[in-house]
């Protein structure tokens, strides 16, 4: 709309026009969409827990200490961690596609500010472990039938570990546990919303999730939670 206006401008100023029929126009402004729902920490909390003993916990669980895309914790390796300064590097995502030969791709991430590297929580950087150590594991109890790639969070037999497999499991996950059902992207909202009521910056929230505008990860992302509003009706009490 701005080009059209700034052209048609051009056009009366040398009087080829005698009004800019696009300057009166306005678009409507439209709400900024939500993107998912979020949950509390307790609920959180009550996820990971009935989850603990089984194989994907690790990967539902950095996804809520990191707030990082699935497809971006599938598509991570080994050297994508530095362990000394406990910092992860994200470069790569597993894309889904429409056939079965493109389901399992890996590809760039979702955009260019998604590739970014960031400090780990100790207990982020201790699931991390975890992670090492059970890849450590599965390649012991494969034997001659491990693949020799790079990943993070391989299967069984050390390839890729398809966003299709963890998106069933996820199903099940939920399954195990009496808490509101929500997506497996509504992680990632969860690590933001609760980030950001711990007191992080809007700005270093967006830095670690990869959003371009900490805007975006307050207006679209960041979930306002009931008892929050309790919490503001009693500190507004006597204001006046």
């Amino acid at each position: 709309m701005q080009l059209l206006k700034g052209a048609l401008a051009e056009a009366v100023a040398l009087g080829h026009l005698t009004r800019n029929v696009a300057g009166v126009a306005r678009l409507e402004k439209r709400p900024a969409k939500r993107v998912g729902t979020s949950w509390t920490q307790p609920q959180a909390r009550a996820f990971l827990d009935a989850n603990e003993d089984t194989p994907h916990y690790l990967l539902w669980k950095l996804a809520l200490q990191t707030g990082a895309r699935i497809g971006e914790l599938l598509a991570l390796q080994v050297d994508d961690v530095d362990v000394e300064r406990a910092s992860l590097r994200i470069e790569r995502t597993v894309t889904l596609g429409a056939g079965e030969k493109t389901r399992r791709s890996v590809g760039p991430p979702k955009t260019e500010r998604s590739r970014r590297t960031f400090r780990l929580p100790p207990d982020g950087m201790a699931t991390v472990n975890a992670m090492l150590e059970r890849r450590e594991r599965l390649q012991t109890e494969a034997g001659p039938q491990w693949h020799a790639e790079r990943w993070l969070y391989p299967s069984e037999v050390g390839t890729l570990y398809g966003y299709d497999n963890a998106r069933k499991r996820w199903a099940a996950a939920l399954r195990r546990v009496d808490v509101p059902p929500i997506r497996i992207h509504d992680l990632r909202v969860t690590f933001i919303s609760l980030a950001l009521r711990r007191g992080v910056k809007p700005e270093v929230v967006a830095r670690m999730v990869g959003h371009s505008s900490p805007i975006i990860t307050m207006r679209v992302y960041r979930q306002i939670f009931e008892d929050e509003l309790d919490e503001a009706g009693q500190m507004v009490a006597d204001l006046v």
